[in-house]
């Protein structure tokens, strides 16, 4: 398994986006440029999904609780967890994933909203539930830009046209939320686990920073729970974000399709 870092997420988000953007209706390359843009950000995409499904990020889950037990206090969101994880993705956008100010602001808090609405609508849901959810819709996701993938160059199946190029942009187009939702998530475990730091562009951070030196000594704060809330947070995200059709920082680059209905709005 190739690990995830955030130089890769910014790579794959790059050739995806331009994938997503040139093929358009109104795209005046040939449709043989067209079907390679696709292909090769579907393959990209496949791999990286895959990789990050393989990754430990999943196996360190909170224990099954009831998931109103680990939802920020808006005390604890205003004073530590919003403002490290909005500086963590803007070191993210350091490194290269394309994500602007207002962008990091909006997906920080958002997560959190998010999370406090499951729980007053899910008030009996566990923890593990909602990890199960988030892993699968990113699964679907994987699996579907995987077996698109799969289909150019193959014998089983004819040579790919505008039904394939249809599917394989939809598809496309929920990527870079994921991507985004992906880096929140290795933003967590910036904050909260040292030894995987050196995922992070080394230009953006050390190993052991400074930044992580007053989290750990901050009075009063809990390592445990921070990680919990922070990785709530990333897990909630995937579950629209792997579901919707168009990312909302395309939209503007081509017309919206309809989008899946999530499980949890």
């Amino acid at each position: 398994m190739t690990s995830v870092t955030i130089d890769r997420i910014a790579r794959v988000q790059t050739d995806v986006v331009e994938a997503v953007t040139k093929t358009s209706a109104s795209s005046t390359l040939s449709e043989q440029k067209q079907t390679e843009l696709l292909a090769q950000g579907c393959a990209e995409a496949c791999d990286l999904l895959k990789d990050w499904l393989a990754d430990s990020w999943w196996d360190r889950r909170s224990s099954d609780v009831p998931l109103k037990e680990y939802v920020p206090t808006q005390r604890e969101f205003e004073k530590f967890l919003g403002p490290e994880l909005k500086a963590s993705l803007t070191r993210a956008s350091q490194g290269g994933v394309r994500i602007s100010e207002s962008r990091v602001n909006s997906l920080v808090d958002e997560a959190r909203q998010k999370v406090a609405e499951t729980v007053r609508r899910f008030p009996r849901m566990r923890t593990t539930q909602l990890f199960s959810q988030a892993e699968e819709r990113v699964r679907l996701l994987q699996e579907e830009v995987c077996r698109l993938a799969s289909q150019i160059g193959s014998t089983a199946h004819p040579a790919p046209g505008p039904a394939w190029r249809r599917r394989a942009r939809k598809a496309l187009g929920k990527v870079p939320d994921v991507l985004l939702a992906i880096t929140l998530a290795m933003a967590v475990t910036w904050l909260t686990a040292p030894s995987r730091a050196c995922a992070w562009p080394r230009r953006a951070q050390a190993c052991r920073s400074a930044d992580e030196d007053r989290f750990s000594a901050r009075p009063g704060s809990t390592l445990e729970r921070q990680r919990r809330m922070g990785r709530l947070l990333a897990a909630r995200q995937y579950i629209d974000r792997a579901t919707s059709s168009i990312a909302p920082s395309l939209q503007s680059h081509f017309p919206l399709l309809p989008a899946a209905e999530p499980l949890l709005t």
